[in-house]
């Protein structure tokens, strides 16, 4: 979900994940929220089970390699061949 919020401090980026608090009084027509906390840097999630660093759903090393979109469209259409076979 996305919010237009506004960030006293301007220390978040596209990508962070945030914590948002509601304003007592709207800024505007659109500013409804504030930054109130950044939770994780863009970049800076760490898969629990691997330990590797993240971007989206993929590991960061992944995202950064070229082939790695040709992979994820040939694994989705492989899954969804395997499940119309079923």
């Amino acid at each position: 979900m996305m919010f237009r919020t506004i960030d006293d401090t301007n220390e978040s980026k596209f990508g962070d994940i945030v914590l948002i608090k509601c304003l007592e009084r709207p800024r505007g027509h659109l500013v409804n929220h504030r930054i109130e906390e950044i939770i994780y840097g863009d970049g800076a999630i760490v898969d629990p089970f691997s330990g590797k660093p993240c971007q989206g759903t993929a590991y960061e090393e992944e995202a950064h390699n070229p082939n790695f979109e040709r992979y994820m469209a040939e694994k989705k259409i492989r899954q969804s061949l395997s499940d119309s076979e079923v």
